[in-house]
């Protein structure tokens, strides 16, 4: 799910070749988003809930929340790139066709019930169809931050980042809100309590994009030294884990935490060490997979929920190497039918 250049002012920009190997196939991006797609697949199936409630805690609520911001900054660094290069088009075309294909895979487990009557019908489809079905509202959250992203980016820079502060406070705000119970107000209590308030294109997945098409635009990582950005990274995962055992400490494993105010300065430090660390190579191979298992992970965790009954932890490992198998046959098939993967 890598994208591309034009500077949105149409200023040529011709990258140093040390720049090139970092635009194009960064062995250690790769590396990285292999950790983050496993990150997912262990949040999702409460990894060591059934060793130490804190423990899944601060990895479920805490450093595994680091994987879809991550993700989502990754995106947007490429897109910046397809921009300035004019593949605009070909880049939100490439993101709808992989997410049609995958919301058709799991039609199954979202498509409203027709028996229902045709208004219930088509209103449960407008909703998945623009929210995505669990996992997958990444991808429909990612299609919506890249066209306002897109359209501010004609503004400027300032509106930009202003636009995203503003935009992940708020849904910092509706997150602990929620969280703590501080909205008297029944409608808006409900209201807030909807996941989709909060984690959605606009409050989170924009602001997190917008810094990683920031970071290409400007190239900021080079303001940085590996040094700098591996102690800022330590700082951020450390005041993460904090922010993270603070809400266990007062709200106890209740409901989760999407919204974390450190995500906004640890996401962007571990993209910048790992752009800054660049392993170059010529495969594409683990950029594959961690999409595969990223995509197929839920397919196969509920087919094993439903024929054997585990504990979080061994679910979580044994998700992870069959979706890790299972992509093994999506990359052989993608390369027919590129919109698998």
């Amino acid at each position: 799910m890598l994208t591309a250049n034009v500077d949105i002012n149409h200023r040529q920009h011709r990258p140093s070749s040390t720049e090139r190997i970092i635009l194009t196939r960064n062995g250690a991006l790769d590396v990285l988003k292999i950790v983050m797609a496993l990150m997912v697949v262990g949040l999702h199936a409460g990894f060591l809930a059934n060793f130490s409630a804190v423990g899944s805690y601060l990895l479920v609520n805490g450093l595994f929340r680091i994987a879809v911001p991550t993700f989502l900054l990754i995106n947007g660094y490429f897109f910046y790139q397809s921009i300035s290069r004019g593949l605009a088009t070909q880049w939100f075309k490439r993101v709808i066709q992989l997410y049609a294909f995958w919301m058709l895979i799991y039609s199954p487990y979202w498509l409203p019930d027709l028996t229902q009557g045709y208004p219930v019908f088509i209103a449960g489809l407008i909703r998945y169809i623009f929210l995505g079905y669990f996992h997958l509202w990444y991808l429909a959250g990612m299609i919506g931050a890249a066209i306002v992203t897109m359209i501010l980016a004609r503004s400027g820079t300032r509106l930009l980042v202003i636009s995203s502060i503003f935009a992940v406070s708020l849904g910092i705000a509706i997150q602990y809100a929620d969280g703590y119970g501080l909205i008297n107000s029944g409608f808006l209590r409900e209201l807030a309590h909807f996941k989709t308030s909060h984690r959605n294109f606009l409050l989170f997945s924009f602001p997190f994009f917008c810094i990683g098409f920031l970071i290409n635009k400007h190239q900021l990582q080079r303001h940085l030294t590996f040094k700098s950005a591996l102690i800022t990274t330590v700082v951020a995962i450390a005041l993460l884990l904090i922010e993270s055992y603070s809400n266990f400490a007062r709200l106890g494993s209740s409901d989760p935490f999407d919204n974390l105010i450190a995500l906004v300065l640890a996401c962007p430090a571990i993209f910048v060490l790992f752009i800054k660390t660049n392993i170059q190579t010529d495969s594409k191979n683990l950029a594959l997979y961690s999409t595969g298992i990223y995509l197929s992970h839920i397919l196969i965790m509920s087919f094993i929920s439903n024929i054997i009954e585990t504990t979080p932890t061994t679910l979580a490992i044994v998700t992870a190497a069959l979706a890790a198998l299972a992509t093994s046959a999506l990359i052989k098939m993608n390369k027919k039918f590129s919109f698998i993967l």
